[in-house]
């Protein structure tokens, strides 16, 4: 029998792809592809509650200004006609690592199969790395619309020891 064949670089998944790989055109490195919102390449997801308001707008600034710096990264952009619960499957399915916008009403259970309380569900069926942006006063945030179910989700994602930006 041949050998088997020998275990892949350091930095490198599975299917090849490395995370940085130190040159500016690698079709295979997560730095080296272009960021767009439909990558199917694992990315950063960004999460938070899409309310047309002022986090909202705080979260979109930060993802422009990422992107044009070569980050992967995706956030659900979503126009009149787009299937909004789709855009955000694409971007829980390809994540490496999430980050949370977390303001007071950051995971509330809410009537859609697509709001922030699914994607904490799925960082913690997934063990997924999630980096918290503190945006409200308690921590960890408890939404109160909706009898405490996303209190408790954030509270098993956001525990006391995880470090966060404030």
């Amino acid at each position: 029998l041949p050998p088997p064949p020998p275990p892949p670089p350091p930095n490198t998944f599975q299917n090849g792809n490395t995370l940085v790989c130190g040159k500016d055109d690698s079709p295979t490195c997560l730095s080296c592809k272009p960021a767009t919102s439909m990558s199917l390449s694992k990315h950063v997801m960004f999460s938070a509650r899409f309310l047309k308001d002022a986090n909202e707008t705080k979260a979109r600034a930060l993802a422009s200004a990422l992107k044009e710096k070569g980050i992967n990264l995706y956030i659900v952009e979503a126009d009149v006609g787009d299937d909004f619960g789709q855009l955000t499957a694409t971007g829980l399915n390809n994540m490496a690592v999430m980050i949370s916008f977390a303001t007071w009403n950051y995971g509330e259970k809410t009537t859609s199969p697509s709001c922030s309380y699914v994607e904490v569900q799925r960082c913690l069926e997934r063990n997924t790395p999630v980096i918290a942006i503190k945006m409200c006063p308690d921590w960890p945030p408890r939404p109160t619309g909706d009898n405490g179910e996303g209190a408790d989700m954030n509270g098993m994602l956001f525990t006391a020891g995880q470090v966060y930006l404030d």
